[in-house]
């Protein structure tokens, strides 16, 4: 039927197809590739859990050089804390988070320049470590300071980008956009306060939110001034925001009494709670009348 070389190529044929058929369980499955939410570097447009990370562990940071960072955190626990480490041959540097009332989380803000690494890290939990999660959104090119550009394109220059609003230079520059003492009146008037610019130096950053105390580090953007005569001050809102009563301690305004405001709505405050440090939740206050009524 076969002669010897047609025969041989019958057996090379036929052990061909019975390895087709039979001989997958020798070929090694392609290996997964890792994920990058667990080797344990946080990098851009990540998420990472932190459930059960021990106190006093840190995460590094992977992004390019010349790029702005926020990292988001959403902790299950209010006592714990992270903070970002900043150090190149030179410096080092620690930046504690802020509360950004417009997102309702907690973020730290950053950039990273030539020559710089990067760390998160995390404090303040329990014995069972921390529960929750930690991620990172990256901007490139990211906000240079003082250099009157918006390098990020986010509408905000140098001093009043989150991103710059904690330099040194820029920190002596954060005060009140407008401060007004009311005078007793028998009707409401309308307040027009400033409206803040893409280039304004004030910067409002909320050190604290849901905790023993509230503060904001800054300027606010309007202040009513305690009045010459004591009374009662009646406040409506065309648009949501916060009242902060309370006193400046250094840099940051410890509030005594945090309100949230809603649109709509009428507030009332006595004197003795002014100052009171008003910040919208939108870019200015569109509307906002007061009374002070006088006893």
């Amino acid at each position: 039927m076969f002669d010897k070389a047609g025969l041989h190529s019958y057996k090379l044929i036929l052990l061909s197809t019975l390895c087709l058929s039979g001989c997958q369980f020798f070929i090694t499955p392609p290996q997964p590739e890792p994920d990058p939410a667990t080797d344990g570097v946080l990098s851009c447009g990540e998420m990472m859990s932190v459930d059960g990370v021990e106190p006093g562990s840190s995460v590094p940071l992977d992004l390019p050089v010349g790029s702005s960072l926020e990292v988001l955190l959403e902790f299950d626990e209010p006592n714990q804390l992270a903070r970002l480490r900043t150090e190149s041959e030179s410096t080092l540097e620690r930046a504690l988070p802020v509360f950004d009332p417009v997102q309702g989380i907690e973020i730290i803000p950053g950039f990273r320049a030539q020559g710089e690494s990067l760390d998160l890290e995390l404090l303040g939990a329990g014995e069972a470590g921390f529960l929750g999660s930690i991620s990172m959104r990256c901007f490139n090119p990211g906000e240079i300071c003082f250099n009157l550009s918006d390098d990020d394109n986010d509408g905000l220059i140098d001093c009043a980008d989150i991103h710059c609003a904690r330099e040194p230079r820029c920190a002596d520059d954060q005060n009140n956009l407008e401060e007004i003492q009311l005078d007793c009146s028998e009707t409401p008037q309308q307040l027009e306060p400033a409206t803040l610019r893409s280039f304004d130096d004030q910067r409002t950053l909320y050190l604290q939110e849901g905790r023993t105390s509230h503060e904001f580090w800054g300027g606010a953007e309007l202040v009513l001034e305690q009045p010459l005569q004591p009374g009662t001050i009646e406040l409506s809102f065309g648009e949501a925001g916060m009242a902060c009563s309370g006193s400046p301690e250094g840099q940051s305004i410890s509030c005594s009494l945090y309100t949230e405001i809603e649109a709509g709505e009428v507030y009332s405050f006595t004197s003795d709670q002014l100052p009171l440090y008003l910040e919208p939740l939108a870019p200015s206050w569109i509307d906002i009348r007061a009374q002070l009524v006088c006893d």
